[in-house]
């Protein structure tokens, strides 16, 4: 599975654990420029980004 920064983007929000869980679930495939995007996205909240900074490398 690829996903891109938008889906992890939108799974960072409090309400989507669900969705979280099934993404580590699955172990995806995330690229490099997604990882930057995701971990630098402007318009999360405070301590959303942190639920990828250890998944995502």
């Amino acid at each position: 599975m690829l996903l891109d920064s938008d889906i992890l983007i939108y799974a960072a929000q409090p309400e989507q654990a669900s969705l979280r869980d099934l993404i580590v679930e699955h172990t995806p495939a995330v690229s490099a420029i997604s990882v930057t995007e995701v971990l630098g996205f402007y318009r999360l909240q405070p301590g959303t980004g942190s639920c990828w900074s250890n998944s995502l490398h």
